[in-house]
């Protein structure tokens, strides 16, 4: 099997917003809500939101990721070619655990395979969450994946939270 990349490290152990410009997903100015919310804006200059991005899902569906911002999430993104690898069965374990105990918005990314393999194998895993059918690799590419399967937590606002590559 491939050796591991490391857990965690954030997002520059596997390549997420590399020189991708802060992109607000539409949510209001957390300033305006003064309080509690005027302090959790208060972020490091380096700290960048998850850039805002739009395809099909696997369904045929339009997707935007800003929709799915406003409740904790998490990223999968995988390559059906490839996960069956082994070692990308972590993951999807990883992301039942995230969603069961952390209450997260799962969101796939299935990357690199076609359409039908894409589907069919979402289907054969019981994926019951929406996926980007990224055959592509535009979002992958946009958001510097270059993991065979990784994951990705985002706060409430849509900035990063932490990072796994497989």
């Amino acid at each position: 099997a491939p050796p591991r990349r490391p857990r965690g490290g954030g997002a520059a152990a596997v390549g997420v917003f590399k020189g991708q410009p802060a992109q607000p997903l539409g949510r209001a100015d957390a300033s305006s809500n003064g309080g509690a919310e005027a302090a959790k804006a208060k972020r490091h200059p380096s700290e960048r939101p998850l850039p805002a991005f739009s395809g099909v899902g696997l369904d045929g569906r339009s997707l935007s990721i800003s929709s799915f911002i406003g409740k904790r999430l998490v990223l999968f993104f995988y390559n059906p070619d490839t996960v069956e690898a082994g070692f990308a069965g972590d993951a999807i374990a990883e992301v039942a655990k995230l969603r069961q105990k952390n209450n997260f918005n799962i969101v796939g990314v299935a990357m690199g395979a076609s359409h039908p393999k894409a589907a069919r194998f979402a289907n054969e895993k019981l994926f019951d969450f929406q996926i980007f059918d990224d055959s592509g690799a535009a979002i992958a590419g946009k958001l510097g994946v270059r993991s065979p399967a990784a994951i990705y937590g985002f706060d409430e606002e849509g900035y990063f939270e932490f990072g796994m590559g497989y």
